[in-house]
């Protein structure tokens, strides 16, 4: 899954800084990871 459709499933979280981090960290984990 990519990084832009996680933000478009959670358009409403991504306007929250702290979710934006959460998101954007776990986005960068799961590509080092695969």
């Amino acid at each position: 899954m990519r990084c832009s459709t996680i933000f478009a499933l959670l358009g409403h979280c991504s306007t929250i800084l702290l979710c934006q981090v959460k998101w954007i960290s776990s986005c960068f984990l799961l590509r080092r990871i695969s």
